[in-house]
Order: structure tokens, then sequence, then C-alpha cells
């Protein structure tokens, strides 16, 4: 298992929808060996895991390197996942953003800089319908959660960079991206309307 703050209870995962618990079994059949689910896995998020790699990254070539290691990662590590902490996708991009990090030192030392109020989202470009509602959903957050969620996931930042940043106390950072994220799950959980 991945290593992570601690959540508070209201913050644990919720069960999985239909998608997200086959997701899981092809977790488990990776674990196994089994190519043909990472395969599976890859078809189903690689599009999702690129468009947030070229965010971060800045250019596509570096992005497609890390999204392969990602999913080398995730056929190495499957015995490690956990469904009781993550969906199998946010632990996809976990790794990702941890791959990603690494690769950018300016990213590691908080020093990159994010533009929050860009709203071309990513995998938006590839029209990926999973994409376009993480955006919009994104793009309905109060301004604080939202710039909270981009400065930590797409600009690498800490809890304590990112206070330090918006010249605002640790502890709020920490509660605005709780909130940020819990509505995010929670718009995401919702059928799509569509």
């Amino acid at each position: 298992m991945l290593p992570e703050e601690p959540v508070a209870p209201d913050a644990a995962p919720r069960p999985a929808g239909g998608r997200a618990r086959e997701d899981v079994q092809l977790l488990r059949r990776i674990a196994a060996g089994d190519q043909h689910a990472l395969d599976r896995l890859f078809v189903r998020h690689g599009s999702v895991v690129l468009g947030v790699l070229v965010r971060l990254l800045g250019e596509r070539a570096r992005a497609e390197a890390v999204l392969e290691d990602t999913f080398v990662e995730a056929w190495r590590r499957s015995h490690e996942y956990d469904d009781g902490l993550l969906t199998p996708l946010s632990w996809l991009l976990r790794i990702s953003r941890t791959l990603a990090i690494a690769a950018r030192p300016d990213i590691r030392s908080g020093r990159h800089e994010v533009t929050p109020s860009r709203r071309e989202a990513p995998g938006a470009s590839q029209g990926s319908p999973q994409s376009h509602r993480v955006v919009e959903t994104l793009a309905a957050l109060p301004a604080e959660q939202r710039e909270c969620i981009e400065l930590a996931f797409f600009g690498g930042l800490t809890h304590s960079q990112i206070a330090e940043r918006l010249q605002v106390p640790g502890q709020q950072v920490r509660h605005t991206l709780l909130s940020g994220m819990n509505a995010l799950r929670s718009a995401l959980a919702q059928p799509d309307a569509s």
C-alpha cells in the first residue's frame, strides 16, 4: 500500500460504482499476472492519466514516457493496491503524479508555476467524456477549493507550500482540500446526465 497522510473518517472512499468495481477486479487479475487485464486497465484509463501528465509535465513526449512508467509500476505494485483507500483510477493518478514530480525538479521544489485559471483539462483534447466531466466539476467548485486542488495535484505542492504561496494557515489548506475533494467525489459519483 502507498503511504499517505491520515484521512478524516468522512473522507474515506465511498463504495465503488460498477466501473470502479470492474477496475478493482482488473487490478486483482494484474496482481495474478494477467497481461490482458493490464491492457484493459490501460484502455480504460490511459487517456485520462496521459492528460494529467501532459498538464503536469508540459510536453506530450515526456508525458507519454511517464505514462508507460505508470503502467509498468502499476503492474509491479498491483499486489499493494487496497480498494479501501483509493479507487483504481485514483491509485493510477497517484502513481503517475509521483513519477511526474520525481521527473521535474522544479515541481519537487515548489517553484513550478501553475496556471489555475486554465480551463483546458487533462485529456479534454482527446474528447474523453470522463475528462470533460472532471473539468466541468472542477470548474464548478468554489475558487478557493479549485485553486488548492490544482496547486496540490497539478502543481505538486505540499500543504505547507500551498499555505505559504496563498498566505493562509496550513490547517485552512487541509480543510479546503478535503472539502474540495469531497465535493468532487460526490459530484463525480452522480450518474452522468448526458
